[in-house]
């Protein structure tokens, strides 16, 4: 069955050129597009339940530790609510996760290892290491050092999937053998995304890693115009399944929020 995309009702309405370059793009490939009602953020990778392969979705407990403060817990959506008025039926989970913190393919499940803090109330590592295994059906499990820049502590702008056994990684980690050496260690190939002439500690490239997949397209965010092309190209040598399927979306204002395109967007 085909993908369908869903988007925050609130996307279009706070961000219309962005929405709007968005729905372009899914009337160019035959993308259905639909709204998330009631939410009280853009961010609904983060709350929405995770799409399992046998197609269950795993509803979590959704308390990131970045909105305990009450002026920012006015922004966080209900997602019990929100699956209850789209019609979804979910397998509760009573584990503590942010959907950005969820890289899974195949048999492999990548987290930063955030998700141990925010559990130890009622796990420890060990037994929360066989919870998630258990409840995403891997039996591979990776817990990655969260980038001590990022306030929210989200695997996906460290790295994603190519496929089951390649990972791609913003080439400013390609120092940081505390993330790479754990990835190679478990058979993991690892790729860089590299751009000309830049420092690889430079993280404000993050952006390029957090594109978004369905079945019919994959779109990746325009950051600067000087790597723009460079990020195209290297897209296309890795995901050549998507040749000619593949636009760049302009999100500066978006950027700004410390957030692109996997982050604002949900596939089922």
């Amino acid at each position: 069955m085909p993908s369908t995309l869903y988007l925050a009702d609130l996307l279009e309405k706070d961000y219309p050129a962005v929405y709007g370059q968005i729905a372009l793009a899914c009337d160019e490939f035959g993308q259905e597009l639909k709204p998330i009602p009631h939410t009280r953020d853009i961010w609904v990778r983060d709350f929405m339940p995770v799409v399992l392969p046998d197609g269950r979705m795993l509803e979590y407990v959704y308390d990131p530790d970045y909105l305990k403060d009450p002026k920012e817990a006015v922004t966080r959506s209900n997602p019990a609510e929100i699956c209850k008025e789209l019609g979804l039926t979910t397998v509760k989970s009573d584990l503590v996760i942010d959907g950005g913190n969820v890289i899974r393919q195949g048999n492999t499940l990548i987290m930063a290892d955030k998700v141990v803090t925010e559990n130890r109330h009622h796990y420890n590592k060990t037994q929360l290491k066989a919870a998630l295994k258990e409840q995403f059906g891997v039996d591979k499990l990776l817990l990655i050092p969260k980038d001590k820049k990022d306030t929210y502590g989200h695997a996906d702008s460290m790295l994603r999937f190519v496929d089951d056994n390649t990972v791609l990684v913003n080439y400013y980690y390609k120092g940081y053998w505390e993330l790479i050496d754990p990835l190679e260690k478990a058979g993991l190939q690892v790729k860089f995304l590299q751009f000309t002439n830049i420092n690889y500690k430079q993280g404000h490239l993050w952006p390029y890693l957090n594109f978004l997949q369905t079945d019919k397209l994959m779109l990746y965010t325009q950051l600067d115009a000087r790597y723009d092309g460079e990020a195209l190209q290297q897209f296309e040598e890795l995901f050549p399944a998507y040749k000619g399927r593949m636009r760049g979306i302009h999100m500066p204002e978006i950027i700004k929020e410390d957030g692109a395109l996997h982050c604002i967007s949900w596939v089922k």
